[in-house]
């Protein structure tokens, strides 16, 4: 089998490891929401990754179909990845 032929497949897996690492830092951004002193900023960090990750997921399922990705859909990963790191520093140092 040729290697283009497992492009959809790693493509696929690509996508679902990206939902299960927003999954992840949804959970955490809750976790040092709580740690900082500040639940609610935690949560509502967390409950946007959340969201988004349902969103990919989704969005997932429909690419096996032969439609491509969008870049409006990586423009958007692309923001909630600094939002997340901005958010998560800010957090860790209590600000």
């Amino acid at each position: 089998m040729t290697d283009a032929a497992f492009f959809v497949e790693r493509t696929q897996l690509a996508w679902t490891r990206t939902v299960l690492s927003l999954v992840i830092v949804a959970a955490l951004m809750v976790r040092l929401g709580y740690e900082s002193g500040a639940p609610s900023v935690g949560w509502v960090i967390g409950g946007a990754d959340a969201m988004l990750a349902g969103a990919l997921w989704l969005r997932e399922d429909r690419l096996r179909h032969g439609r491509r990705t969008s870049s409006r859909a990586l423009r958007l990963l692309a923001v909630a990845t600094l939002l997340n790191a901005v958010a998560g520093g800010a957090l860790a140092l209590g600000l």
